[in-house]
């Protein structure tokens, strides 16, 4: 299978990082290779991903710059622009998100992760390395591409950011909480009290609770929130995991890797700014997961732009050993725990994805939804 090939693909060069070293120029090329493969995956793709229907329904009914096109502002007029000014081909339109999507995460993974295959092989496991994207991952990767903003302490330019974000995917809001959420250094204690407390609030939380908050927030936020929880936990979404599996095995995920880095990684927390910084991050978009999950599996989405994060997470735990052996041994054990994770990720919607149905043979027959 093609994904499993370009998992493999990008694990043999993680271990050969792991083994020979950090940011040469010849690792940095390989990235950028294999970061020219997704992208081109991505919009050369055809009836592949979630949503495709409803995209290209979309846009293929824009008829003027006055058709009323139901997605935030920035991305109707992308889809505007590239329908009557360009050639008016939907793949176009593909390649224009793209070019946003990959400089982004590119130019933020090379700046701050000093193994970048690594850090790739985390963000493909997770997200097909954004093959199959919806206009959340453009969202996402704007804020992802922010933290450049957060670390210089450039509040303007961060909310800036964030506002662009919310012009793709309003959720993005969400991540206004960032700039505070980096700076903070926690207690073990407190994090694993604030840990409990989630969980809890995960259980009890209601969607009566969900609504009242949305009739406060008014106008789409309310609408969304109704649609979303009026589906609630009895709907899979399409996925081949029910709602429950969905909250079991995505919880213990999340809590596996927080208390590794709490029982492992803790002198790590105290002692390095960035990684402290992107660790708190990813807690809140656990947190965000607690709450969410038990309402609507939709709703996980909040969490995303938090747990982007995790990709610098997961290399401190091979890089930070000086021995090469064990470098390497730990390579090994995370390419076996990504491929499990990465195994779960095909096998939600696995009709979505399998097979790669392209421009080049449009006829092939695949399910759509």
């Amino acid at each position: 299978m093609y994904l499993y090939v370009i998992f493999f693909t990008i694990a043999i060069f993680a271990l050969v990082e792991a083994n020979f070293g950090d940011r040469s120029k010849k690792f940095k090329n390989v990235f950028l290779l294999l970061m020219g493969l997704l992208f081109s995956l991505s919009f050369l793709r055809w009836e592949r991903g979630t949503d495709w229907k409803s995209y290209y329904f979309h846009f293929i009914r824009i008829k003027n710059w006055d058709t009323n096109v139901e997605f935030e502002f920035l991305f109707s007029k992308l889809y505007k622009f590239v329908k009557l000014t360009l050639n008016g081909d939907y793949t176009v339109f593909l390649i224009c998100c793209a070019i946003i999507i990959y400089y982004t995460n590119y130019k933020t993974i090379l700046k701050y992760a000093k193994y970048p295959i690594t850090t790739l092989l985390v963000w493909y496991s997770f997200t097909f390395g954004g093959i199959f994207f919806t206009r959340q991952l453009i969202a996402i990767s704007i804020v992802f591409y922010s933290i450049q903003f957060i670390i210089q302490k450039q509040r303007l330019y961060f909310l800036g950011a964030v506002f662009i974000a919310m012009l793709f995917h309003r959720t993005a809001i969400v991540f206004a909480l960032a700039y505070i959420v980096y700076f903070l250094n926690f207690s073990r204690k407190k994090i694993l009290l604030t840990l409990g407390v989630f969980c809890v609030l995960g259980l009890f939380f209601s969607t009566g609770v969900l609504s009242s908050i949305g009739s406060l927030l008014g106008g789409f936020f309310e609408q969304r929130i109704t649609a979303y929880t009026k589906i609630g936990t009895s709907s899979s979404f399409g996925s081949n995991y029910s709602p429950l599996q969905t909250l079991v095995r995505g919880s213990v995920y999340r809590l596996a890797i927080i208390l590794y880095v709490l029982i492992f990684y803790f002198d790590s927390y105290k002692k390095d700014v960035f990684f402290r910084g992107v660790f708190n991050l990813y807690v809140v978009g656990c947190l965000l997961f607690f709450v969410m999950a038990p309402l609507s599996p939709t709703l996980i989405r909040l969490s995303l732009y938090f747990e982007a994060f995790q990709v610098f997470i997961f290399p401190y735990f091979i890089f930070t050993k000086k021995q090469k052996t064990i470098r390497v041994f730990g390579m090994c054990l995370l390419i076996f725990y990504l491929l499990f994770r990465f195994y779960g990720v095909i096998q939600t919607y696995k009709d979505l994805y399998v097979p790669y149905k392209s421009i080049f043979n449009k006829s092939l027959p695949v399910k759509v939804y």
